[in-house]
C-alpha cells in the first residue's frame, strides 16, 4: 500500500494584468471608483471558480443566509472581482484573471473550486484512491502501488487546466507528511517539521508579554499531546524542552 500526498497549485498568474486606464497620479482607488468618467470597465467573463460558487449556492441554497438568494451572491461576487484595483508606478490597474492576494473572497472561491474538482475526480476516476482526505488545497491518499497514484495524478491534472496538482510519496521509511502531521508506516503520527524549520520562537528575554511566551509553551506541548502516538510523546516533549532552553526559557 502506498500513501501519497497531492497538492494543488493554481497555475493562473499575476502577470494577467492591464491598464485599466489613464488615471492621474495619487488618486486614491475610492475617487478612482466614483468618477465615470476617468475610468470605464466591462464586466468580466466568470472564472472557473466563479462558476463553481455559482453552481454550489444553487444546487444548494441551504448554504446561504436567510433571505440572501444565489443571484444576490453571484452578483455581490461579480462586484468585488470586478473592482479589484492596485496602484503601480503611479498608475492604477485592474486584475482580469483571478482574484487579489489576501482576499477573503479569493479563498473561499478556490476552497470551492478545489473541493468541486477532487470531488468530480473521485466519483468520475476509473480506479480511485482506496482512502483519500482533503484540507484546503492538500490531499492525502492510499494507493495500490506508486503507478496507481501516479495514473490517478494525470486524471486529476486532465480535470482543468487552470489547476495543477503535484504528488509526494511516502519516503524510504514508509513516512510521509500531511499538514504538521508526519504519519508512520505503523500507522501512528508525531510531529512534522520542514527541513527549513529553525526552532526559532520568540526569546524568552525580549519585551513581549508574559502570556504571549506563556501561550507558545502551551502551544507547543498541546499540539504534541494532540498529534503524537505515546511511543513518540517522549521524544517530542524533549525536544520541545530543548527548544525552549535554546530560546531562553528559564
Amino acid at each position: 500500500m502506498n500513501s501519497t500526498i497531492l497538492k494543488c497549485w493554481n497555475t493562473s498568474r499575476m502577470a494577467h494584468i492591464h491598464p485599466s486606464g489613464k488615471i492621474l497620479p495619487h488618486r486614491s482607488p475610492r475617487s478612482l471608483t466614483k468618477s465615470s468618467k476617468s475610468f470605464s470597465r466591462k464586466r468580466r467573463s466568470p472564472s472557473n471558480s466563479w462558476r463553481s460558487a455559482r453552481q454550489e449556492f444553487q444546487q444548494h441554497p441551504e448554504l446561504l443566509p436567510t433571505n440572501v438568494s444565489a443571484a444576490t451572491v453571484d452578483s455581490l461576487i461579480g462586484f468585488c472581482l470586478d473592482n479589484s484595483y492596485f496602484e503601480y508606478d503611479h498608475q492604477f490597474y485592474a486584475q482580469n484573471r483571478g482574484g487579489p492576494m489576501g482576499s477573503p473572497l479569493t479563498v473561499e472561491l478556490a476552497e470551492i473550486r478545489v473541493a468541486q474538482i477532487e470531488t468530480l475526480a473521485l466519483t468520475s476516476s476509473p480506479d480511485p484512491p482506496f482512502l483519500y482526505r482533503d484540507f484546503v488545497d492538500g490531499g492525502f491518499g492510499r494507493f495500490r502501488d506508486r503507478d496507481h497514484a501516479n495514473t490517478y495524478l494525470e486524471f486529476v491534472n486532465s480535470l482543468s487546466s487552470a489547476l495543477v496538482y503535484t504528488i509526494e510519496h511516502s519516503h524510504a521509511d514508509g513516512s510521509l507528511p500531511f499538514l504538521d502531521v508526519l504519519i508512520h508506516r505503523d500507522n501512528t503520527n508525531s510531529v512534522y517539521r520542514k527541513p527549513t524549520h529553525t526552532d526559532k520562537y520568540t526569546h524568552y528575554s525580549t519585551a513581549a508579554p508574559q502570556n504571549t511566551k506563556d501561550a507558545l509553551i502551551r502551544s507547543l506541548t498541546t499540539r504534541a499531546y494532540k498529534l503524537c502516538f505515546p511511543h513518540h510523546l517522549t521524544k517530542e516533549l524533549a525536544h520541545i524542552r530543548q527548544v525552549l532552553l535554546d530560546n531562553g526559557y528559564p
